[in-house]
């Protein structure tokens, strides 16, 4: 028989609940781990307006990060964490998140696609705004 009230007895146990909480813990992180988010292909590309405003400013998707550039040299890219894509009136609304690790902000960018025309993407808070693919290399 054990001798459940010796400190020896309670130190093994405690040490084996902590064990157990550890390999609990890190098992659920694992399962909560966000799948990859792949942008859909005809979102992929360099983006521009013809606004003159806007003459140096892009953004680019790739199928796993976003970059916002203005000009040449100043540009950010960001992984993209979460994108949501869901039908309107108005054609096709995608809600982007991504994540600015530096800094450790999560932004979101919600704009919808209009496929025709080689595609246009316009952001909501930018509704005169017109971005369309720039022809590729």
């Amino acid at each position: 028989m054990k001798d459940t009230t010796s400190p020896a007895w309670w130190l093994m146990k405690w040490r084996q609940a902590v064990i157990a909480i550890a390999i609990l813990a890190s098992l659920s992180s694992c399962k909560a781990a966000h799948e990859p988010v792949v942008v859909p292909s005809e979102l992929i590309g360099v983006w521009k307006t013809d606004d003159p405003e806007y003459s140096d400013r892009y953004f680019e998707l790739t199928r796993d990060r976003i970059t916002l550039a203005k000009g040449k040299a100043d540009k950010d890219s960001y992984p993209i964490e979460k994108l949501e894509k869901r039908t309107e009136k108005r054609g096709v609304l995608y809600v982007l998140t991504y994540r600015n690790p530096v800094e450790g902000v999560v932004d979101t960018l919600s704009f919808e696609y209009e496929p025709r025309d080689g595609g246009a993407i316009i952001f909501k808070n930018q509704r005169k705004l017109v971005w369309k693919k720039a022809p590729g290399p």
